[in-house]
């Protein structure tokens, strides 16, 4: 159903009302639009009609009427609450009753705005009369202290006997609550309806792109293994590796190994670890009966079965153990729901043991840990598509559930390398059956030890390799600012900011802006202008840049949204309903694949956007979202999460027939499904090992920017380049632009071009070396990891297309480096990218200050940040940019603060061009000075002499040193202006 609401009838309604806000701004939208014609429960109770003068109140706060935030009805009732720690109890002066089994209770709250409320509960007596408090989830939402509605559930749990009364409700606050007020109201009971979703597991899908998943490997590893018995145990033997299994216990202590002559023992006492009955079950359990029940060896693999029992307790499994090339595979499987984990065990017999990690192989709460010792290098790797475990525990065990410690060092000559699988009960209790497969790989060579991404490449990697990325955040705050932000975005495209994914975020449609229902809306912000702004904004929009996306999330689903549901909410092993953010509830990944199906072909029909931002889904491991309702498909396993996920991104690009952009943070697992993510590793301004986010990563999509936290723009800049992420204009870009600083477009402009063309370069090529600076000489990864060398946070990438990175990233001293005889000298966040006679481009120190160039086929940027500066193509103290328009040489002024002269080199004459590039009359070239005012948008030149990059230093002049000569520049190909057909 389409519902129609016109502004004029909005004003009406706004104006009608005694309240000192219009109504739109009281009352949800969705209601007033009648979007959400009643409530999703039962209504026991709407606040209007308790007689709050009766109700007895607790803990000094006091219970009133109001019409301050609404919804169905005129009134709700407000509980002012006193400053500070408290528990809040309104017992109603009669007890409502409930007839009938019902699956859970709702309450809806508005504030405080001070804190989230700690607590939520519904007060009820049972049929036996036994008290009983039913917690909720959720409740109002308070981002940024803006208090709007959103309803709290809980579960009644199946041992409460009906009917049952509702005596009261009751809240409790943390000690940092101020004095403030609730408000609440439409008190009600729901019942789950038993809706089903698909079940993807039986889905023909195009990943893991081998059966052998995430297993490492190098291009080129051939994977002959030599597997054979001997006596009692079998061997394993592949790349100067060997594996030794002599199957005993049942457990991976049976393991040992050997490289190159170093006896090792990968796993001891890891393995299963059941509870049955009460008595544990594991590698570590004292005083069980070990059997083995079968034993086959085929194919390279041995099978096994065994069966561990203490008194009446017994728990089978089955153990498999195989090879291919320097990997060690196994696999555990068992019938019976009562493993609690699979531990990976600890490593022994190790020689100066120490972990490390790789930048961008990071879960957002902890990194993913690999072994180095002196001999060698060990990983040790769960399969996320072969497992049925709740989560994985790696560096620490972040769910406080089980007794599984993570990574660590524990002793001279031992360490954990990983935790293993967890295993987490449903909401009924249970557990899931067993399903693990674990990758043990040795190496003398760190990179052979990462694992493998086992995804298909993005669709649109080609695409997304030319694109520079920008966020858009609460853009239109009235309709007035629409006219603004195409005319802002207008004037940056005549600049030539052109291969642009602009995607807006969830302002678009948030009515009001304190309300967290912020995704799955076909209604645009009433405040903006509503549908009308938007529609007219994505086609402005797209006139000038290749892909336009608005902000969806998957990951949401708010009690004001018309296709709420409860069956669709993920619940957590306690029984409670899974949140998200700001109050709100997560739904199922099962779920969201289809409330997305169902919402979003309407909404890019309606609006017309291309390409789409889908947030959070890769910003956490698939095991943060594992669902655990008994009920659910799949509950309780991770994995379930990681499939649903990935095919929902390949819906989205079918919808929006363009590229899917995501959040980052844990973005390897999806990487290649999505086609762009935020390039957040979590440990923003460390220096940090590069060969996975190079050698795994970036092949399969791109990622945008750095972290979000970072604000320093050089550090931006030098992130990009030395993890060959595609540019992402920043700052100034939350909030309209009509506020936006001359500094803040200096920082669009320059986002832009110092990264645009280097991209062509270094996203559309493969890694050949990386390689560390230290001691004067480079290390690869691998010999920095032997000799324990300091990641001194210099770098040096030679790409196969022949470009060289330098990078100098968080060291606080300059790093003096020479490339082909020119010495340069790189700052904190500085970098210089060569490739001869293509690109050159650079952020150096002279004499301490700091000059920014980016000159290849497309353009020549330089920014002299503020000092007088020679370059080959002058002498300038700003922000310039030369290209060509229509196959004119241009100089553009990019938003110059203040007049200056500049020295222009081999130009005869330069006139004046409006942002439409209409040519003034005359030459205001005075011999080789240009005198630049603010005014002018930029200058048609004529009679120039172009050259493709070489390598130079820029000069730091002194205002006498200004008449010296420029420095010289060879090259074949003329590359000043670039080439407009370069752009979108």
């Amino acid at each position: 159903m389409k519902f129609s609401v016109s502004l004029s009838l909005l004003v009406f309604l706004a104006g009608s009302l005694s309240a000192a806000k219009p109504e739109w701004q009281r009352r949800p939208y969705e209601i007033i639009t009648g979007q959400l014609k009643s409530p999703h429960c039962d209504v026991l109770l709407h606040a209007q009609d308790l007689p709050v003068e009766t109700c007895q109140v607790s803990g000094g706060a006091e219970l009133s009427l109001t019409d301050e935030a609404v919804l169905w009805k005129d009134k709700s009732a407000k509980l002012t609450i006193p400053a500070g720690e408290g528990t809040y109890t309104v017992t109603f002066p009669e007890p409502i009753p409930v007839p009938e089994k019902v699956d859970g209770l709702e309450l809806w709250t508005f504030g405080p705005r001070s804190v989230y409320v700690k607590q939520f509960f519904v007060e009820i007596k049972d049929a036996a009369g036994k008290a009983v408090k039913v917690r909720l989830t959720g409740g109002s939402s308070r981002n940024y202290r803006r208090a709007w509605w959103q309803p709290a559930l809980g579960k009644i749990m199946p041992e409460i006997q009906f009917p049952i009364q509702v005596t009261g409700v009751t809240f409790v606050l943390p000690p940092k609550a101020e004095k403030d007020v609730i408000i609440f109201d439409c008190l009600g009971t729901f019942k789950f309806k038993g809706t089903e979703y698909p079940d993807t597991s039986k889905w023909v899908v195009p990943f893991p792109v081998t059966e052998y998943s995430i297993m490492p490997g190098l291009p080129g590893d051939e994977p002959g293994t030599e597997a054979v018995k001997e006596g009692e145990a079998y061997l394993f033997k592949c790349n100067g590796v060997t594996y030794r299994y002599e199957p005993k216990t049942g457990t991976l202590g049976d393991i040992t190994a050997a490289f190159k002559g170093k006896d090792f023992i990968p796993a001891d006492k890891g393995g299963p670890a059941a509870r049955v009955k009460g008595t544990e079950l594991s590698a570590k359990a004292e005083g069980i009966t070990i059997e083995k029940l079968s034993e086959t060896f085929e194919n390279g693999k041995v099978s096994t079965k065994w069966r561990w029992s203490k008194d009446d307790a017994a728990y089978e499994f089955t153990l498999a153990v195989s090879a291919r090339n320097r990997t060690l595979i196994v696999e555990c499987e068992s019938a019976q729901p009562d493993a609690i984990v699979f531990d990976c065990g600890t490593a022994l017999k190790l020689k100066n043991p120490r972990l490390f990690s790789m930048a961008y192989l990071h879960n957002r709460w902890s990194d993913v840990p690999m072994l180095a010792t002196d001999d060698f290098f060990f990983s040790v790797f769960t399969d996320p598509h072969r497992s049925n475990a709740a989560a994985v525990v790696e560096t620490g065990n972040f769910w406080k559930w089980g007794d599984l410690p993570g990574a660590e060092v524990v002793g001279e000559d031992a360490a954990r390398v990983t935790g293993g699988a967890l295993y987490m009960r449903k909401t009924d209790g249970t557990l899931n059956p067993l399903r693990e497969r674990i990758f043990f790989t040795v190496s003398d060579r760190a990179e052979a030890v990462l694992p493998n991404i086992p995804n298909p490449r993005s669709q649109y990697y080609d695409e997304t390799a030319g694109l520079v990325c920008e966020t858009r955040q609460y853009e239109l705050e009235s309709p007035a600012d629409l006219p603004k932000e195409i005319a802002f975005w207008q004037r940056m495209h005549a600049y030539g900011m052109r291969d642009i994914f602009l995607r807006y975020h969830c302002g678009q449609f948030r009515t009001p802006m304190d309300s967290n229902r912020f995704n799955r809306s076909l209604y645009g912000a009433y405040y903006a202008g509503g549908d009308k702004s938007y529609i007219e904004l994505v086609r402005e929009m797209k006139k000038l840049f290749p892909r336009v996306a608005p902000y969806e999330d998957g990951r949401l689903i708010h009690g004001l949204a018309p296709e709420f549901s409860y069956d669709c909410l993920s619940q957590e092993p306690d029984n409670t309903f899974s949140g998200a953010w700001d109050h709100s509830f997560r739904p199922t990944a099962a779920a969201a694949f289809v409330l997305q199906a169902q919402f979003t072909p309407k909404f890019v029909e309606k609006y017309g956007w291309n390409a789409c931002y889908l947030d959070e889904v890769t910003n956490s491991p698939p095991w943060a979202q594992t669902d655990f309702n008994a009920v659910s498909r799949g509950a309780g396993m991770y994995r379930e999460v990681l499939r649903d996920y990935c095919l929902q991104a390949m819906m989205m690009h079918k919808y929006y027939s363009g590229p899917v952009w995501s959040e980052g943070n844990s973005a390897y697992f999806y990487a290649g499904m999505f086609d762009m993510d935020y390039a957040q590793n979590n440990l923003p301004g460390q220096n940090l090992l590069l060969d996975f986010k190079l050698r795994k990563f970036n092949p399969l999509q791109h990622q945008t920017g750095c972290d979000l936290t970072v604000k320093d723009m050089h550090q931006l800049l030098a992130s990009e380049f030395l993890f060959g992420n595609v540019g992402m204009i920043k700052w100034g870009h939350v909030g309209p632009l009509r506020v936006i600083s001359v500094k803040g477009k200096q920082f669009f402009l320059k986002s832009y071009f110092m990264t645009r063309q280097a991209q062509e370069f270094y996203a559309r090529s493969a890694v050949d070396t990386i390689e560390y600076h230290t001691d004067g000489g480079f290390l690869t990864v691998s010999e920095l990891l032997a000799k324990q060398a300091p990641n001194s946070g210099r770098y040096r990438i030679r790409y196969e297309n022949g470009l060289v990175i330098y990078v100098n990233f968080a060291n606080e001293e300059e790093w003096k480096i020479d490339v082909e005889g020119h010495s340069f000298s790189l700052p904190r966040w500085g970098f210089l990218a060569w490739k001869p006679g293509r690109l050159l481009a650079f952020s150096v120190s002279l004499d301490g200050h700091r000059v920014d160039y980016c000159k290849g086929p497309m353009y020549t940027y330089l920014d002299a940040n503020g000092a007088a500066v020679r370059f080959p193509e002058g002498t300038f103290r700003q922000a310039y940019l030369f290209r060509r328009e229509g196959g004119r040489p241009m100089l553009f002024p990019l938003e110059v603060e203040k007049e200056e002269d500049i020295e222009l080199e081999g130009v005869k004459t330069a006139a004046a061009c409006d942002q439409n590039f209409v040519k003034s009359d005359g030459n205001l070239l005075n011999g080789q000075t240009l005198t630049v005012d603010k005014k002018t948008f930029c200058y048609e030149l004529e009679g120039v002499e172009e050259h493709s990059p070489a390598l130079f230093t820029p000069e730091l002049l002194s205002e006498a040193k200004r008449e010296s000569k420029a420095p010289a520049v060879r090259g074949k190909e003329k590359f000043l202006y670039g080439d407009e057909d370069q752009h979108h």
